[in-house]
């Protein structure tokens, strides 16, 4: 039992390490605040509190540094992200501003239809078709 508690003690670094280094290739992606809190954890190594002490502790807890930081890295992970950083010419020209500000910025759905002037439901729609176009990405590149 103790053999495999150390085997995965002892590989954890190296997990750790490769994914650290995949979400460094997506970062250029990320607005500058946001890239720059992947680049202290993930590049850097700083540990939550030591991000949060230099964002300044009266503005950022350690906790919340963590909290945003994994929501960042779920969204770097995700496909639609990817899609939407590589392939985004490919998307139709209306919707591209928008996969950007929701995709890659993170903003939300009401956030993005007041910046760009458009009703709930036209960005609803959009949100729907780029999610299909990535299934159908994925889809093509399944056995």
């Amino acid at each position: 039992m103790s053999s495999t508690l150390e085997t995965c003690h002892v590989n954890r670094r190296p997990l750790l390490r490769e994914r650290s280094e995949s979400i460094l290739q997506w970062v250029q992606y990320l607005p500058p605040q946001e890239r720059e809190l992947m680049l202290l954890r993930h590049r850097d190594g700083k540990t939550y509190a030591a991000i949060a002490n230099l964002m300044g502790r009266d503005r950022w807890s350690s906790r919340c540094v963590a909290n945003r930081i994994k929501r960042l890295e779920r969204r770097v992970d995700s496909m639609v992200f990817k899609y939407v950083a590589l392939r985004g010419d490919k998307i139709p020209k209306g919707m591209r501003l928008f996969a950007r500000r929701r995709f890659l910025h993170g903003l939300s759905l009401r956030r993005v239809a007041d910046l760009q002037g458009v009703k709930m439901h036209v960005v609803r729609g959009w949100q729907t078709q780029v999610r299909a176009m990535v299934e159908g990405v994925m889809l093509e590149v399944r056995p």
